[in-house]
């Protein structure tokens, strides 16, 4: 698991590699949630589109439409950081 937030929370704008993760990652999920969260606390979600998008899927599998709500927004934030950085560059 701890492999997994590393990986989307340096994937950067990757698109492709939330979608590799939530495939290794899934099954393990609810087992798995606590560990996840603990995890996830310690990244900044602004800077992590990757793990942001994951989370969105976890909280639609666990039938959670307030937190899918939140993690969206949070997703919409860092693609709009992302955007206006590789804009000033």
């Amino acid at each position: 698991m701890p492999v997994w937030v590393n990986v989307l929370a340096h994937s950067g704008d990757d698109s492709l590699i939330p979608h590799i993760v939530w495939q290794n990652l899934h099954a393990e999920l609810p087992a798995k949630s606590e560990q996840l969260l603990a995890l996830v606390e310690k990244v900044d979600l602004e800077k992590a589109s990757g793990l942001a998008e994951l989370l969105i899927k976890v909280a639609e599998k666990n039938n959670d439409p307030v937190s899918v709500d939140l993690f969206t927004q949070r997703a919409q934030i860092a693609e709009k950081t992302a955007w206006m950085l590789r804009a000033a560059v």
